[in-house]
């Protein structure tokens, strides 16, 4: 069987030097991918063929912590896959620190790179494993006494949005003191005392011999609030104002989903609390609801947790000196909207081959709304079936008033700011939020995008839009098809 492997290394996002050596008979090459921009990568492709169908070597490498100065692992480097690619640790090097002390640190690491072939793995198919490694400074002497606290471990910075249970470490030496408290984004704790359960507001701890003090930590999910709608919303075009049993604790900009329904597309958004002054359980919304008397709703939010530590022991200089040390945060399914505007020149009459029921001869707009997962990228989401990597779109118009095309000029699409785009201040893309630096991190590439006349009045428009990687916010992507038409 055939196998083609890539290895990612986003060297902006990782720390340390990377030595990785193919092993015979598999070829390697090594290519630069964004060279010089923020989200450059240096990809290891492994290739060849087995009859094995259980675990082979395919390479080693050697992750070593930083020359420059004295730094280790805190934690061992690992490989982020969906395909059956994995890190076997061969060797561990140790040294010890440059201070009157005994304790030991890590430096180096080195694994063999191996391959469970189980099934044909193709170039096509983009088998990626993607490295994740940091090394960070070795405690030093600071006014003569040591740096206790040496690191804080939470594992990522981002948290699962159903919620989870994380193990928190504080390393540092045998007698080190220290108090830490976890806040949400409401500043109220969420540890919890072990021996009554109730919340408190910090714990306060000293380090035993094995230089750790750890626990686990729950963290909810982002459903900030459980109720029911008190009131039949109309049928026909919903209800902006709601009124529901309860709203406490609801915020602006809270997201409202229907129990009933997983379709994240459908929810509507909390724009005014109490908007008439009398009913604190009232709010209005975005767009309208429609819904029975008790239908069940949950509100959803992203959040953040601050993580902070406080200490007479001394810090380690990786370990941050602001307040709040650390946050990690939780995001809610963004939502892509695709937003074409229309005019009284025209009518957008269908959307990939269904009526949309606007009308004709007024300004409006169509759009179409996709979920995806807050950070993953294209590769992360094929394995649920809901999220869309590729979406291709067909803009029937048809003309109003007499109005005939002529032309139509193809839109120019940029997701990113070049070099030269900065130099000059500007941003030659027809697609409103298409920047990723700007719109929370969603970057899309809109290719393929043709027009064909379908008789003089009659114009057909279509593209094709990859999704490279979901941002952490919503984000509307408008184009307005007036700006690119004469008649």
């Amino acid at each position: 069987m055939n196998f083609s492997i890539n290895i990612v290394d986003s060297i902006n996002k990782n720390s340390g030097i990377v030595t990785l050596t193919g092993k015979a008979p598999y070829r390697l090459t090594t290519t630069t991918k964004y060279g010089g921009f923020k989200g450059e990568q240096k990809i290891y492709n492994i290739k060849g063929s087995t009859s094995s169908k259980g675990r082979i070597t395919i390479a080693t490498i050697k992750i070593e912590a930083s020359h420059a100065t004295a730094r280790e692992f805190i934690q061992a480097p690992s490989l982020s896959s969906k395909y059956n690619i994995k890190l076997i640790p061969k060797d561990i090097e140790e040294k010890t620190a440059d201070y009157n002390d005994d304790r030991k640190y890590v430096y180096s690491y080195l694994f063999d790179v191996i391959y469970y072939n189980t099934v044909s793995v193709n170039k096509q198919d983009n088998a990626v494993a993607s490295l994740v490694y940091k090394d960070s400074s070795v405690p030093t002497r600071i006014g003569g006494s040591l740096n206790f606290i040496t690191s804080l471990t939470f594992g990522s910075y981002i948290l699962n949005k159903g919620g989870e249970t994380r193990e928190i470490k504080v390393i540092g030496s045998s007698g080190a003191t220290a108090t830490l408290t976890i806040k949400d984004d409401n500043g109220d704790s969420i540890l919890t005392d072990s021996l009554t359960n109730e919340i408190t507001d910090s714990y306060s701890f000293t380090i035993d011999k094995s230089g750790v003090y750890s626990f686990t930590q729950f963290f909810p999910s982002i459903i900030s609030k459980g109720t029911a709608v008190n009131g039949t919303m109309a049928a026909s075009g919903g209800s902006a104002t709601v009124i529901f049993d309860d709203l406490t604790g609801v915020k602006v900009g809270d997201k409202i989903m229907l129990t009933s329904s997983s379709d994240e597309t459908a929810s509507t958004v909390v724009t005014l609390l109490n908007p008439n002054g009398n009913n604190t359980n009232e709010c209005t919304i975005s767009p309208n609801l429609t819904a029975a008397d008790n239908a069940r709703v949950v509100f959803k939010r992203s959040r953040k947790y601050n993580i902070n530590i406080e200490t007479s022991s001394g810090l380690a200089s990786s370990i941050p000196v602001t307040t709040p040390t650390y946050t990690l945060c939780q995001y809610r399914d963004p939502i892509l909207t695709l937003k074409a505007e229309g005019s009284a020149n025209y009518t957008i009459t269908q959307f990939d081959g269904v009526a949309t029921g606007l009308g004709s001869g007024t300004a409006h707009y169509h759009e179409k709304r996709y979920a995806g997962i807050a950070g993953f990228t294209s590769e992360q989401t094929t394995r649920f079936s809901r999220i869309k990597e590729i979406i291709n779109f067909k803009y029937l118009l048809t003309g109003s008033g007499g109005k005939s095309f002529t032309s139509f000029t193809i839109p120019v699409f940029q997701n990113t700011i070049t070099p030269e785009l900065a130099a000059n201040k500007g941003i030659t893309s027809h697609w409103t939020n298409s920047m990723a630096s700007l719109n929370g991190g969603t970057d899309v590439n809109i290719n393929a995008l043709s027009a064909s006349t379908i008789g003089e009045t009659t114009l057909l428009i279509e593209g094709t839009i990859t999704i490279n990687r979901w941002g952490i916010e919503d984000v509307t992507m408008a184009l307005d098809l007036n700006e690119l038409l004469t008649y």
